[in-house]
């Protein structure tokens, strides 16, 4: 009896350690559309960057672990070639998630500064937007989704342009938080998401027993805003080109 009692209480530890859920996100790249007066060349660079971002995004991915309230989102590791330099594969990065790895918990957001390391990103969900569900549903890996876009709190250039989701689809049947952003803060994982540069969607969902990752600001860090994150990005690839 004792001997079937300890089984039992192995197999319910076992049961209750893999309820953590991956995510595997994949990713496809809009095409780019130019005002008239844009110069030729202006045109064969974003091209050219493009082109290269497709290519890496066949074996790029974004995987996300949550254990219920939270998740940390992050890219699994890419091999460089010769085709492909660092600074090719971190701008793929950065048109997925220009902020990353991503750790989310009670609708506030940190994230690593991809342009400045001794700065982390703090974002507070609720500062930015709200969401409003719609009626419309579809069917993502089997799973039954909502479309949601959001209800912004501000009406700033940035929140209208840049990074913020034009729209995204999650599943109430996945009752856990998961996004492939920032925004994470929905009745369901978020199996799909549109912002200004890419489409990203999740291609496997899965039990795991790997754990969140958590992210907290050391002693040689400080805080930024997503805005003033977003802007240092632009103008370091802006002193690039």
């Amino acid at each position: 009896m004792k001997i079937f009692l300890s089984i039992l209480c192995l197999l319910c530890l076992n049961i209750s350690i893999a309820q953590n859920y991956k995510i595997t996100y994949q990713f496809k790249f809009d095409k780019l559309e130019y005002p008239e007066e844009t110069e030729a060349y202006i045109k064969q660079y974003f091209e050219e960057g493009l082109k290269k971002q497709q290519q890496i995004s066949k074996t790029l991915r974004l995987i996300l672990v949550s254990d219920g309230k939270r998740y940390y989102a992050s890219f699994n590791q890419q091999m460089l070639s010769d085709n492909f330099r660092f600074d090719d594969v971190l701008s793929t990065k950065v048109a997925v998630s220009p902020i990353y790895p991503i750790y989310y918990n009670e609708a506030i957001s940190l994230a690593k500064n991809v342009v400045n390391p001794d700065k982390l990103v703090k974002v507070i969900n609720d500062k930015y937007l709200t969401w409003q569900i719609t009626k419309e549903t579809k069917i993502i890996e089997g799973y039954k989704c909502f479309k949601a876009v959001p209800d912004l709190k501000t009406k700033k250039q940035f929140n209208k342009s840049v990074f913020i989701p034009d729209y995204v689809w999650f599943s109430p049947e996945l009752n856990f938080k998961a996004s492939p952003s920032v925004f994470g803060d929905l009745p369901g994982a978020v199996l799909e998401l549109k912002h200004s540069t890419a489409q990203i969607k999740a291609a496997k969902i899965e039990q795991t027993d790997e754990t969140v990752q958590v992210i907290q600001l050391r002693k040689n860090q400080s805080l930024t805003t997503y805005e003033e994150s977003i802007k240092a990005i632009q103008e370091n690839y802006r002193d690039k080109m």
